[in-house]
C-alpha cells in the first residue's frame, strides 16, 4: 500500500473515532503523538527501508561537538530578556561562503534590522559546527541530553483506559494494514520525553521571557509551543517542506481550527499555493506569505546560467532510494546521449559507496553523483530535465524552468494536485519518461 493510502486509513480512522480529545494526567495522546504513530506505521508497512547510519567514527568525533555545544552554549546559563527566540532547523546550507538556516535566517536578519533582540537555538549537533557562532547563538543540546535522562528516570506510565485506546488503534491497522505495531512503548516514551523536555523549555522561557517565538517543525517543538502558550507568547512556525493533503503531517481535516494544543499559533508558507495545499489546525487569517528567501536568491546568482539539452538532474529520496535507482539502471541504455545527474538526499551519502544499485550506475560515464556540498540549485540551472517523485526539490526545479517529469512510484500521490499545471508531466515508469525525450 502506498504512503498516500496508508494517509487515508489513518485520516479515516480519525474521522470515525473521536481521538484528538483523548487524555491522560492533562497530556492529550493522540495530538502528542500523532505523526509519530504515523511515521512507525509507514515503516512497518515498508519494512524494507534502509537504515542510513554515518560511520562509527564519524559518530564517534560528532559527539565531541554536542560536549562543546552543552558545555559552551548552554540556553539555560543566559537570563537576557530577547524580544525573539528562533529555533531553528536542524539543515544549513552554504550561502556565498556561510553556512545558514535556509528556513529561518534571512527572516532573523530582518528581525534585527527592526532593533528587536533575537537569540537563535540550534539543535543539530552533526552540523551546527560548520555557522559562525555568537552570543546570539545557544545550543539545545544541554535541554536535550538532560530531558533524555529525565525521561528515562520518570517514565510515563499509560492508564488502563490508555491502553484500551491502544489496542483499539492496534487492532484497526493489523485488520487494514497486517501490521503488528506495539503502541505502548512507542507513546510512553513520547509522553516522557515531552514532559522531560517541557520542564526544561519553561525554564528557558522564564528566563528569556521573549514576546514571540519562531520555529520550524512544530512535531519536534511540542514542547516549546506548550511552554509558549501557557505564558502567552505567541509562537509562529516558518514552512520548510512540502504540506499536502495526502501526508498528514500537517493535514488536520477533522480538527477544530486553534483546537490542537500543540500546534503554533500562526504560520507562514511561502506563496499562495501551500495556503490551500492542506489543512491546517489554525484560523486562514493566522496564515501568511513570506517568499522562500534562499530560493530568490539563488535564482537571482544563477539567472544567466545557460541550460544544458543534454543534462538530466534526478532527486533520490531516503524512502524509495532503491526503487528510484532501479528504475534509473534498468532504463540506462536510453539515456546514453545524455548527461545524469544523480542528486542524492542528505541522508543518502553514507549508502553511496554501499548500494549495489548506486556502486553499478557509478560504472556509467555518463552518470554524475554530486557530493554532498554541490549546490543544489547551480545543478538545476544547468538542467534542462528533472526527474522525480515526491520530493520539495520539484517545487525549486520549477523555479529554476526545468522540464518536470514526475515517476509513479509510491508516494507520487501526494503530488496530485499538480496533475493540472501543464508544465508538470507524469510517467508511469520511468521508461516512459525516457521515451519522451
Amino acid at each position: 500500500m502506498r504512503p498516500g493510502e496508508i494517509a487515508k486509513l489513518f485520516l479515516e480512522f480519525e474521522k470515525e473515532n473521536d481521538i484528538f480529545e483523548w487524555q491522560s494526567d492533562g497530556i492529550y495522546i493522540w495530538q502528542l503523538c500523532r505523526v509519530n504513530i504515523f511515521q512507525h506505521l509507514l515503516a512497518k508497512v515498508k519494512n524494507d527501508k534502509p537504515a542510513y547510519r554515518g560511520s562509527t567514527i564519524k559518530r564517534i568525533l560528532n559527539k565531541r561537538f554536542r560536549f562543546k555545544n552543552i558545555l559552551l552554549y548552554n540556553p539555560l546559563r543566559d537570563n537576557k530578556h530577547s524580544n525573539v527566540l528562533v529555533f531553528e532547523s536542524s539543515r544549513y546550507v552554504n550561502v556565498n561562503g556561510k553556512f545558514v538556516d535556509p528556513y529561518t535566517s534571512f527572516f532573523t536578519e530582518e528581525l534585527k534590522k527592526k532593533n528587536l533582540s533575537v537569540i537563535r537555538y540550534q539543535s543539530n549537533y552533526t552540523t551546527d559546527h560548520l555557522t559562525q557562532k555568537s552570543s546570539e547563538v545557544k545550543h539545545l543540546d544541554f535541554i536535550e541530553y538532560s530531558a533524555l535522562k529525565k525521561a528515562k528516570t520518570d517514565r510515563f506510565v499509560l492508564k488502563n483506559e490508555d491502553l484500551t485506546i491502544l489496542k483499539k488503534i492496534e487492532k484497526f491497522f493489523s485488520d487494514n494494514l497486517n501490521t503488528d505495531l506495539d503502541l505502548n512503548p512507542i507513546v510512553s516514551y513520547l509522553v516522557s520525553f515531552y514532559k522531560a523536555e517541557l520542564f526544561y523549555y519553561k525554564k528557558l522561557l522564564d528566563l528569556k521571557k521573549p514576546e514571540k517565538i519562531f520555529l520550524v517543525d512544530y512535531n519536534s517543538k511540542m514542547a516549546i509551543v506548550t511552554a509558549a502558550k501557557e505564558r502567552r507568547i505567541e509562537t509562529t512556525e516558518l514552512q520548510h517542506g512540502v504540506m499536502v493533503g495526502e501526508d498528514i503531517i500537517y493535514h488536520y481535516p477533522t480538527v477544530k481550527e486553534g483546537e490542537h494544543k500543540y500546534f503554533p499559533d500562526k504560520f507562514i508558507v511561502w506563496n499562495e499555493l501551500w495556503k490551500t495545499s492542506c489543512k491546517l489546525p489554525i484560523k486562514p487569517d493566522n496564515i501568511s506569505i513570506r517568499k522562500n528567501d534562499l530560493l530568490e536568491i539563488k535564482k537571482s546568482k544563477y539567472g544567466s546560467v545557460k541550460k544544458n539539452d543534454k543534462q538530466i538532474l534526478i532527486a533520490s529520496q531516503y524512502d524509495l532510494t532503491n526503487e528510484i535507482a532501479k528504475e534509473v539502471l534498468n532504463n540506462i541504455a536510453l539515456l546514453k546521449n545524455y548527461k545524469i545527474i544523480y542528486k542524492l538526499h542528505p541522508v543518502e551519502y553514507p549508502e553511496l559507496e554501499k548500494n549495489i544499485y548506486f556502486k553499478k550506475l557509478k560504472e556509467y560515464d555518463n552518470v554524475v553523483f554530486p557530493d554532498s556540498k554541490s549546490d543544489l540549485h547551480l545543478l538545476l540551472a544547468e538542467s534542462k530535465y528533472f526527474v522525480g517523485v515526491y520530493t520539495f526539490v520539484i517545487f525549486e526545479a520549477i523555479e529554476f524552468d526545468c522540464e518536470i517529469n514526475l515517476i509513479e512510484l509510491p508516494g507520487i500521490e501526494m503530488m496530485n494536485f499538480l496533475k493540472d499545471v501543464k508544465k508538470i508531466k507524469f510517467h508511469k515508469d520511468f521508461e516512459k519518461f525516457c521515451s519522451s525525450l
